[in-house]
């Protein structure tokens, strides 16, 4: 317990840092969570519509999935393909920074875990 307790004084430096990167392993928990919501957008609301014809499925979707058919064009049988265009640019943009702020965090908690090893020594 000792030790233990040095190792939290000699960290305690850097404490801003590792929150920042916890703050961050977060957030890119939070994009990995959107990546299945597009998928559930893109099959039950497009899919499903196009293969009834034009009948749409969809009544109540939730908050997320909500944000998701507001930032597509109008569901319509002549623009599949600007809507599966709509939809893959979301998704890149959701994987793009989930990568990001987990790299990020990787960066600021190796750059800190280096400098407090640093001091130990």
């Amino acid at each position: 317990m000792k030790y233990l307790k040095r190792l939290f004084k000699v960290l305690d430096e850097w404490k801003s840092q590792y929150l920042i990167a916890g703050f961050l392993i977060i957030l890119s928990a939070v994009f990995r969570m959107l990546e299945p919501k597009i998928l559930q957008v893109t099959i039950d609301g497009v899919v499903v519509f196009f293969l009834n014809d034009g009948k749409s499925t969809i009544e109540n979707p939730d908050f997320i999935a909500g944000l998701f058919y507001n930032w597509l064009p109008e569901i319509r049988l002549d623009n599949l393909l600007t809507i599966l265009f709509y939809i893959c640019l979301i998704m890149v943009v959701v994987s793009i920074m989930r990568v990001i702020t987990q790299f990020l965090s990787g960066i600021i908690t190796a750059s800190a875990t280096e400098n407090a090893i640093q001091k130990l020594r």
